[in-house]
């Protein structure tokens, strides 16, 4: 017993004098780089620069037909047939959709009968009142007998005119049955099919005009002021990225949207080969002015983000990078408008900027380690 208390004892004693040794013996090469820090991070930088610059202002919005109609049944009958298909071209009062008309063309029959039946009645009507007229001059008939006759004739004229309309307008419906183009455009949609049964007012089909497009944007009450008729805009649609096109503002809406507070804006865009198509989305980019005085503008790559806060990156005399935040405002081209403390010339780090951290120290690309 005596000799496990002494052999655990001289273990303890052991473990001990390795621990002390450890600790005592000399940093390893890895200790001794993270004792010194991280080489210099290469960077590049550029100044900040002021400029009197374009105010431009962009906008989202989309494509819009210039014309486009929902066209509706006038008479309730059977569809028969299209005469197109969906998407090709239709030229204007050409027949698009024909409605069963056997039904129609049987009632104006009718209503021919009627009005040629009411002709006949005035005429005879108008023999009556002659006759009477002169029996009553011979003094044959009496005066209440020529007025009733009179009144006779006025209301035989009055069914003629009755008749009238209801075959002309009988003759109106038959030639509703065949549904024409209102304009030369494309059958852009069909709402119906053959065999079915539509009432006055149900929608056939859609026509839409593309030949004239407008871009419809929302313009925020702060700048619409300074939009104005007339003002050219380029326009990019996502449907063709490499093409840029350009149209006058043709109209803004004198009434906000009382959602939003926004303001329509539509700008004109020709489209004779019928490429751009309704509801493609469309950015128009306006130019509203040019600063009075210089705008302090940086390299956008100089740019950092850290969350929803942008800053940018500068050196002090030592090298050390230093974090300023900003707010961004308007581009040109490669350069950004910013605010916050920053002056010309001031130099920014634009390429390995987005590792860095305040009091980073940095090695600028060409120059020597500044540290």
């Amino acid at each position: 017993m005596l000799y496990s208390q002494a052999m655990r004892k001289l273990t303890s004693l052991l473990v001990f004098t390795a621990l002390v040794t450890l600790s005592c013996a000399p940093a390893t090469k890895n200790q001794e780089i993270n004792q010194k820090g991280q080489p210099p991070t290469l960077v590049e930088v550029e100044p900040v620069v002021k400029l009197k610059i374009d105010s431009f202002v962009e906008m989202v919005g989309s494509v819009r037909a210039v014309k486009q109609s929902v066209i509706s049944a006038e008479v309730k009958s059977r569809v028969v047939s299209f005469t197109r298909k969906e998407g090709e071209k239709i030229t204007a009062d050409e027949t698009v959709l024909r409605l069963d008309d056997t039904k129609i063309i049987i009632e104006s029959r009718a209503a021919e009968g009627q009005y040629l039946k009411a002709l006949a009645e005035e005429e005879k009507a108008k023999l009556d009142y002659v006759r009477a007229s002169k029996l009553f001059d011979r003094k044959i008939a009496s005066e209440e007998t020529l007025q009733n006759i009179e009144l006779a004739l006025k209301a035989a004229v009055a069914e003629k005119f009755l008749r009238k309309a209801e075959y002309d307008r009988a003759i109106y419906l038959v030639s509703r049955c065949e549904v024409k183009a209102p304009y030369t455009g494309y059958l852009a949609r069909k709402i119906v099919d053959v065999g079915e049964w539509v009432s006055e007012g149900d929608p056939l089909f859609e026509a839409v005009d593309i030949h004239n497009v407008e871009i419809v944007v929302a313009s925020p009450d702060k700048i619409v002021g300074s939009i104005l008729p007339g003002l050219v805009a380029e326009i990019r649609l996502d449907g063709f990225p490499d093409k840029l096109f350009s149209g006058p503002v043709i109209a803004i809406s004198p009434k906000a949207d009382q959602k939003t507070r926004t303001f329509l804006v539509k700008i004109g865009l020709t489209n004779e080969d019928g490429r751009i198509k309704a509801g493609m989305v469309a950015r128009a980019r306006l130019e509203i002015g040019r600063d009075a005085e210089p705008a302090i503008m940086i390299p956008r790559d100089a740019v950092v983000w850290r969350g929803p806060n942008a800053m940018v990156f500068t050196l002090d005399e030592k090298g050390v990078a230093k974090s300023i935040p900003v707010s961004l405002g308007r581009q040109s081209g490669r350069l950004v408008e910013a605010t916050g403390a920053l002056d010309e010339g001031v130099l920014l780090v634009v390429t390995g900027n987005e590792i860095l951290r305040d009091d980073s120290v940095v090695r600028v690309a060409g120059g020597k380690n500044r540290n």
